[in-house]
């Protein structure tokens, strides 16, 4: 890598197409923000953790700086990429995660620190970083829905959801590769048997659709996603109704799913879908219920 690299840098597709990659001088202000949030709980960071280190990384690409934390400047895209993905779930978490002193709020809030920049997508190793990060991302967009969601602690699932019809419970998975979701589907069956409503497999399939995609429009890379999204869960509903095996425990599968995409005119995005398919009979009220809020979280932006 150069000692200088340019302003704009080259994405390189998989299809052999080069894309500009632009800075995004607004994220960092999203980051600021996780910064006091996390100050009201008393946690204090440090330079050497995860979120500062992204923030001085997007502050080097504005400045045009070199920044020693890549070997090359294909790690330093992804870096990047990955920074901007983590953004949009920090901004949730600070505006809509209420600030609490509870140990438990404050636990799993420090685990946000851990993890690199450079997530590791392969599936043997740990990113306990990432992983509540989404726990508290979904608690947070729940919230931002209209319902009224808390973290929870074992042998509860993973998050409480509470809404006018009572409470549900929601196990929350990241899915790094295909071969997890079966295992994780059958954890989830068995932790939601603490929750007497029954509740949510509730999954994060972004690293599924980790390949940024190049479109005209903000529209038209949602709709893309939201189709690529489809598609998957549809092709394993199967797979997962066998293996959370009770849909009185388990009545809904909601996904979530980030996508970095280019478009043709303008900086980097991040677009999103949450989609929930049917685990029970297509008439329990508990099913449409979710299906309602799971609209509420689809037009949901952070």
């Amino acid at each position: 890598m150069n000692d200088k690299y340019p302003h704009d840098l080259l994405w390189t597709l998989r299809s052999g197409k080069q894309i500009t990659l632009k800075a995004r001088p607004d994220l960092i202000t999203a980051i600021d923000m996780l910064e006091v949030h996390l100050s009201d709980i008393g946690i204090k960071l440090n330079n050497n953790c995860r979120i500062l280190k992204s923030r001085e990384l997007l502050k080097s690409l504005i400045r045009q700086e070199s920044h020693k934390m890549a070997k090359s400047e294909h790690e330093l895209l992804r870096m990047i990429l990955a920074s901007y993905k983590d953004v949009i779930q920090w901004s949730a978490i600070a505006r809509y995660c209420k600030s609490s002193a509870d140990k438990l709020y404050v636990d799993k809030s420090l685990l946000l620190l851990k993890d690199a920049v450079s997530p590791a997508y392969d599936n043997q190793l740990p990113t306990p970083g990432r992983d509540v990060q989404f726990e508290l991302f979904a608690n947070a967009c729940w919230n931002a829905a209209g319902a009224t969601a808390c973290l929870a602690g074992p042998p509860a699932p993973d998050l409480l959801i509470n809404t006018f019809m009572g409470q549900f419970g929601a196990e929350a998975k990241r899915i790094k590769s295909v071969k997890q979701l079966k295992s994780r589907a059958r954890e989830a069956g068995k932790q939601l048997r603490h929750c007497p409503e029954g509740g949510l497999f509730l999954t994060d399939l972004s690293t599924v659709f980790e390949e940024p995609t190049v479109h005209d429009s903000i529209e038209q890379a949602l709709q893309s996603l939201e189709e690529r999204l489809y598609n998957f869960m549809f092709g394993n509903l199967t797979l997962v109704k066998a293996a959370v095996k009770s849909s009185r425990w388990c009545f809904a599968w909601t996904a979530y799913a980030q996508a970095p995409c280019f478009l043709r005119a303008g900086p980097p995005a991040q677009v999103f879908q949450w989609k929930t398919f049917n685990l029970c009979a297509e008439n329990d009220p508990r099913w449409l219920h979710i299906v309602e809020f799971t609209s509420s979280l689809a037009r949901f932006q952070t």
